[in-house]
């Protein structure tokens, strides 16, 4: 064999390793990292929690300052075969009972299906309250929500009047 050959096959043998290296380095990387699609996860500006069989989604609370009165907004999912509730509120005693019907959503908000009303947000916009959620079945957890104000397009109109 010559040594143009010899050249030509080393060559072909180092392109050949190169290209297997990259390839388990790539491969690598995708073995050892969680696609976020393939997880839950807030997609929004809120957050969500699970309470019995009610998913509560993107849930935030909107208010002006402070101290204003606020709203809660988000959605709350029921997934089961039997109709549902989930109370909302800072404390148990305060709470809003939203009722869900088996397989569907039902919209918080003051232009949906229920308003869950804070007469005093005890955080000013860019901080994080704690809302209490309590299922129907008594199942209850605290889930720390960010308060927003209408400075996002989107929330400008549905922030409470002070």
């Amino acid at each position: 064999m010559n040594s143009l050959a010899r050249l030509r096959t080393s060559s072909r043998a180092a392109t050949s390793v190169a290209a297997v290296a990259l390839a388990l380095a790539l491969a690598g990387c995708s073995a050892t990292n969680e696609l976020t699609t393939q997880g839950d996860y807030p997609a929004s500006d809120g957050v969500q929690v699970t309470v019995g069989d009610l998913d509560l989604q993107n849930l935030l609370v909107l208010a002006a300052a402070d101290g204003a009165p606020g709203t809660v907004l988000g959605g709350v999912t029921n997934g089961s075969d039997a109709d549902g509730e989930v109370a909302i509120g800072l404390t148990e005693a305060d709470a809003t009972t939203v009722e869900v019907a088996a397989g569907t959503t039902t919209l918080l908000g003051p232009d949906q299906a229920v308003e869950v009303a804070i007469d005093a947000v005890p955080a000013a916009p860019g901080a994080l309250v704690t809302l209490t959620v309590t299922a129907g079945t008594g199942e209850s957890q605290t889930v720390q929500v960010p308060v927003l104000d209408g400075s996002q397009e989107q929330y400008a109109d549905l922030v409470p009047e002070s």
